[in-house]
């Protein structure tokens, strides 16, 4: 056992093969094994990013990664050279130094802040072990070192990552709380890495063992390694696992060995701050500021060929107008060379074209708009005390422009808080009776109440329980009218035994047991599982209650009272490849092993023996009856046995312990060995669980389909409860023609994916269809009118395969539907017979109530909706028919996949987000969800019952989906709509000042000079006009928010990106063309043949422009408030005060003139004020003319809904189905 080394962040050389060994630092006292490990990180955190020494060269290291910063420090650098000085070289430096300085005052402020936190973890105290004084002695985190044994009490956090050798509790376990880590509140259980008699004592000598495990990794719930005690080698995982940051519950003390520390540990690796995404707006924004350098560098080269050619025309300058002597400039140049000094000149004074405030701006705004979404009191939950949180800070934008919402169903849509309902046990199907408002264990209790007897039913467990073997008693039931299931209730069998002995199912008699099970003193479970949670109160409920659980064993109560006591040998936990998830115990009268397995359907029924007798029988029935548990909503889930010997037993695990020891290779080698032992099972029965919907999902999807975006469900469930689900959910709606597609055979799929395509002219490539102008109509117009048919008719054809009268009934009745079916199914042969042909054998007879209705639905019309199993969708994601999927699946305005796994949903969503260039959005609870998240633009995670690993993963967190409307509908529009208004108003005021400049140039010889004080020139856009736009972008409403939620077609507006385009920058950049000639030319005119100096005539023009700016961004206010009327003055003020200042107090300040009381002179003779109001209102008019004939005469959605919200409430015209009309007209 050499010594690992490791480098100080974790990283590890090449001699440890990225594994690390760590032994206790039990040595004497006279030795340090604390130094041990010297490449091994210490405990001490430092999430600090800079230095007394580093923080200024370093924060400007960061700020010049911005390309627009370099540009400016460019510029900057450029005005030092003499001979194209635009500005004083010390003057022109303020602006970017003003910049950098606010960005770099926020970033100490929140650096300083986590200095403060690091220092407060750091100086915490824990107990480690000293061998020297025989006895745990304090110690600082931060002192803390890998191989540390550590004494941890009760409701004290984790110092490190430990692994857990001795805990206070008898069975070896103790609680943790991981919501520092994960977020979750429930409890986790942890197991000793070693049994409680074989735990040493620390200060005996010769304590000798060792851990190997692997490299620190930022997965929480992953940890391979094994310890080796007593030439014993055991496997760790994350069940003996302690990470730092958690608190111990309900455990008096542990003690545990560091194993990872500081840096290493899994929350300082999980410690990433806030996700950075780069937003649809920014990367438009991108472009247009590449535009504007374009802009930039054509006037620079105007006005350099202007002053060459002017120069060369008039070289002794005598008619050149309002022109100053530049330092520096050498007479007698030539026209060529000049021409050159004068472009790089031009590129300083022209530089404010490209907007240096515009991206800090952003951010500021950016922040005052996350903080508004985080204090809305409609995002926030009461009874979980939890409101949306903001992880992501820079694309709030992105909710406004939101195209595709893919979401998960468990714990997304729905509750995620299991109710059982019901089961089939041995081929027979019992249902509950109990009313919808129950919930819970108590609707289960209440249920057994009002059932005559005692129900004994023991349909979870095994016949080592019940011994008695015993003939199959039928016993009689009465139907309950308000049961429409058909099938026996759990109970109807009443004062019966059930003995599941493989294939049959015994019943004995009993009279007298007459307790009431509702008497009972009620347990309260702690499950990671939902299912299992319902599936253990239901056993409760009937007479089997969970009395403890161990790592190693359980115990059962039974309904006569005795219990009973299982060895738990080994668990096989589930993983999304599996689908199941399997326990190995041993029964103590008959030392007899049994594997139980539980799993989806296909997970189950693919690993059962299909040589056992009656086995296909029984699966035939049970395949039945979950077909109609999922028609009714519920989940499902199979159950299954195995009976092993001994020996068998014994080489298997032999296997699987190899496999669990394994370090690299741990998942794939224990897989394998979990598929292994899952074979030739005997199938048990099933059962049915409800998850009901969270309340508001219904009308949230249905304002998102009205709000025009594809809504998409990417679930695991069988095909027929998430078609249940869509429809409970208002996915799918009544009138939908919904396609199923499930075909499991890759030749078969391509020729229906290419015949659909070419005859309806909708293909994924051109080359298959050259004709695809009116692709979209074509294929809509099919689904419209055979949609239903193709599902209801392949219904009656698939039974007259199967010779079922109801086909035959339905035929003669609906001769016209069953032709229909027959051209379709030449369209798109075998799409749903052959898609099933699996589990022909298997589908229940349909009445003919059913086949009528079914068939009726065919005429109607409607949004063709596409439903994808996914086995299905596994071969349609094949890059050769990706785009043939999509073709189609672009047309539906609802998708729902089945059986996908977490890889399925990440592929099918970048699948549409690549192929189809459109924003995503994904919704997701569980850890199964964590690739789908990060694979959309956005990825909100709903805060539930699966954990916190979607909230980690996603942009946006919130604790109901029904929150999702309005951050979308209300918050995403109002972002989106600031945002775009500022932008291109950005854009419009560095413009407009710069053309001002630019045509000065063509009155004064193009030399360069302009025409004001340069103070001015360099504090117009950084100083003077820049508060106004942050207070539009954090503040300012185009409509109330109950106008947004109530009509959600208004989201298209974003949707579609109307208010920002290319078309609205150029129109922009064209309006402040025209302004800017408006506001240099009228006062030029007003002043020609006076007395005006150039430096009087500057300050009316500076004035002049900053009025028309301001004005020009108070039309583009919707909503006035105070801050906003605050904020327009206050600009103002600002510069009338700073103009008075500087005019009184500066006279040799500036050496190209004098500008003492200068602006007081100015201000002070009412031409000024004249062409102050003209000149506004001229330059303003035509845009204020625009934007009144387009909204009386052309309005747009927007425009309506704003008129209508300011009607009086008494107007008649104020109802909701004449504003919906209106509005969306």
């Amino acid at each position: 056992m050499g010594q690992i080394m490791g480098n100080k962040n974790g990283g590890y050389s090449h001699a440890d093969n990225g594994k690390r060994i760590v032994t206790p630092n039990l040595g004497t006292p006279e030795t340090d094994d604390r130094a041990n490990y010297p490449h091994y990180a210490g405990n001490k955190i430092q999430t600090t990013k800079y230095t007394i020494l580093s923080f200024l060269p370093k924060n400007l290291f960061e700020q010049f990664h911005r390309l627009a910063n370099v540009y400016f420090l460019f510029i900057v650098i450029l005005n030092f050279v003499p001979q194209v000085q635009a500005f004083g070289a010390e003057i022109a430096m303020l602006p970017v130094i003003f910049v950098l300085l606010v960005t770099a005052i926020k970033d100490l402020y929140e650096d300083y802040r986590r200095y403060r936190m690091d220092k407060e973890v750091n100086n915490r105290i824990c107990r480690v072990f000293s061998r020297a004084d025989r006895q745990y002695k304090g110690c600082m985190w931060e002192e803390v070192r890998v191989g540390d044994v550590v004494h941890v009490g009760c409701n004290e956090m984790i110092p490190a990552d430990l692994v857990l050798l001795k805990s206070s509790d008898k069975t070896g376990v103790c609680h943790l709380e991981t919501a520092n880590l994960d977020g979750e509140t429930n409890l986790k259980t942890r197991e000793t890495a070693l049994s409680q008699q074989e735990a040493p004592s620390w200060d005996e000598e010769g304590v000798n063992f060792w851990i190997e495990c692997g490299r620190p990794s930022s997965d929480v719930y992953k940890f391979n390694g094994r310890i080796k005690y007593n030439k014993t080698m055991l496997p760790l995982s994350k069940a003996q696992l302690l990470q730092r940051g958690c608190v111990l519950r309900n455990t008096d003390f542990i003690e545990g060995i560091v194993v990872y520390a500081g840096p290493d540990t899994k929350a300082m690796l999980n410690n990433s701050g806030p996700r950075y995404k780069r937003s649809k707006l920014e990367r438009q924004m991108n472009i247009d500021v590449a535009f504007c350098a374009v802009i930039l560098v054509i006037m620079c080269v105007v006005g350099a060929i202007g002053n060459g050619l002017w120069i060369n025309w008039y070289p002794e300058d005598s008619v050149q107008l309002f022109v100053l002597p530049i330092e520096g400039q050498q007479e007698g140049l030539d026209p060529a060379l000049d021409g050159f000094i004068r472009f790089w000149m031009y590129m300083i004074i022209f530089q404010v074209i490209i907007p240096l405030s515009l991206y800090f701006s952003i951010e500021l705004i950016k922040m005052g708009q996350v903080y508004f979404i985080h204090q809305d009191i409609h995002l926030y939950e009461h009874s979980s005390d939890t409101s949306l949180q903001c992880r992501a800070l820079n694309i709030t934008e992105d909710l406004g422009q939101i195209q595709y919402v893919f979401s998960d169903k468990t714990g997304t849509l729905t509750e995620n808080m299991m109710v059982f309902r019901r089961c089939t046990v041995g081929g027979k199907d019992y249902a509950h009776t109990i009313k919808d408002e129950m919930k819970g264990e108590e609707a289960l209790r209440k249920s057994v109440v009002h059932i005559p007897g005692q129900t004994t039913q023991a349909f979870f467990m095994d016949h080592p329980m019940l011994p008695e073997p015993n003939p199959i008693l039928q016993e009689g039931w009465h139907h309950d009218p308000q049961d429409s299931s058909g099938q026996p209730p759990i109970g109807a069998t009443s004062g019966a035994r059930w003995d599941v002995s493989g294939d049959n199912i015994a019943f004995e008699p009993e009279t007298d047991s007459t307790d009431d099970i509702s008497q009972t003193t009620p347990i309260q479970y702690e499950s990671e599982s939902p299912d299992e949670a319902a599936l253990v109160y239901a056993a409760a409920a009937y007479g089997y209650t969970l009395l403890e659980r161990t790592p190693r064993s359980v115990r059962v109560r039974k309904p006569d009272q005795s219990e009973i006591t299982l060895a738990i040998l080994n668990i096989l936990h589930f993983d999304s490849t599996r689908k199941r998830m399997s326990v190995v115990v041993r029964y103590p009268e008959k030392g007899e092993i049994v594997l139980y397995c539980k799993g989806a359907d296909e997970a189950i029924f693919s690993q059962l023996d299909a040589n056992a007798d009656g086995q296909q029988e029984k699966q035939v029935t049970v395949e039945g009856n979950l077909l109609d548990y999922s028609q009714e909503g519920l989940r499902t889930l199979c159950m299954a046995r195995k009976v092993m010997t001994e020996a068998e037993y014994l080489t298997w695990q032999t296997e699987y312990t190899k496999a669990a020891q394994h370090l690299e290779a741990r998942d794939e080698m224990v897989y394998m060995c979990a598929c292994k032992l899952e074979q030739g099972l005997t199938l048990l029965g099933a059962t049915g669980v409800e998850d009901r919907l969270q309340e508001g999902v219904p009308d949230t999807i249905a304002a998102l389909r009205r709000a025009g975006l594809g809504v998409w469900m990417l679930t695991g469930d069988k095909q027929e409860t998430a078609i249940n689900i869509g429809y409970s959910c208002h996915l799918l709606q009544k009138g939908d023609n919904v396609i199923k597609f499930n075909c499991h055979d890759g030749k078969l799929i391509d020729q229906q994916l290419k015949e659909i395509c070419i005859q309806l002219g909708t293909c994924g490539c051109q080359q298959c269809c050259p004709q695809t102008s009116s692709c979209t109509e074509k294929l809509h117009n099919f689904f419209c009118r055979c949609g239903h048919t193709v599902e209801a008719s392949n219904t009656c054809l698939r039974q007259q395969r199967h010779g079922s009268g109801d086909a035959q009934f339905g035929s003669q009745m609906y001769g016209e539907s069953l032709d229909v079916a027959k051209r379709i199914r030449r369209v798109v042969p075998g799409a749903w017979i052959e898609a099933n042909e699996d589990v022909r054998h298997k589908q229940p007879k349909h009445n003919p109530a059913r086949l009528t209705k079914s068939l009726q639905g065919a005429a109607l019309s409607g949004d063709p909706c596409l439903v994808v199993d996914g086995r299905t969708l596994g071969l349609l994601l094949e890059e050769q028919r990706a785009d043939w999927l999509l073709a189609v699946a672009r047309e539906c305005k609802a998708v729902i996949c089945c059986r996908a796994t977490p890889l399925q949903k990440a592929n099918m969503l970048k699948l549409v987000r690549e192929r189809l260039h459109v924003m995503t959005l994904a919704v997701g609870d569980g850890a199964n969800d964590v690739s789908m998240l990060q694979a959309a633009d956005i990825g909100v995670g709903i805060m539930g019952q699966e954990g916190m690993q979607a909230v980690m993963a996603s942009d946006f967190s919130t604790p109901r989906f029904s929150f999702l409307r309005r951050l979308l509908l209300v918050h995403g529009h109002w972002c989106y709509y600031r945002l775009a208004t500022v932008v291109a108003y950005f854009f419009y005021k560095n413009a407009a000042f710069v053309f001002v400049l630019f045509w000065y140039q063509l009155l004064n010889g193009f030399s360069g000079s302009a025409p004001g004080d340069q103070y001015y020139l360099l504090f117009f856009n950084i100083l003077f006009t820049s508060a106004p736009q942050i207070v539009v972008g954090v503040l300012d409403q185009n409509l109330p928010d109950d106008a947004l939620s109530s009509f959600p077609e208004l989201y298209a507006v974003g949707r579609e990106s109307r208010t920002y385009r290319r078309e609205h920058f150029w129109w922009n950049i064209c309006d402040a063309l025209y302004q800017s000639a408006v506001m240099f030319f009228i006062p030029y005119g007003a002043y020609a043949d006076s007395d005006v100096g150039i430096w009087e005539f500057g300050m009316t023009v500076i004035g002049v422009a900053l009025v028309v700016t301001l004005a020009h961004l108070a039309i583009q206010i919707k909503c006035w408030t105070y801050p906003h009327v605050l904020i327009m003055l206050a600009s103002l003020l600002l510069y009338l005060i700073f103009s008075l200042v500087y005019s009184a107090s500066c006279v040799t300040c500036n050496p190209l003139g004098n500008p003492y009381w200068l602006f007081q002179h100015t201000i002070s003779t009412p031409e000024h004020w004249l062409l102050l109001i003209l000149t506004t209102i001229i330059a303003l008019f035509p845009r204020f003319l625009v934007q009144y004939v387009q909204s009386v005469l052309f309005p747009t959605r927007v425009d309506r809904a704003r008129l209508f919200t300011k009607r009086p409430y008494g107007d008649e015209r104020s109802s909701t189905s004449t504003a919906t009309s209106f509005v969306i007209s």
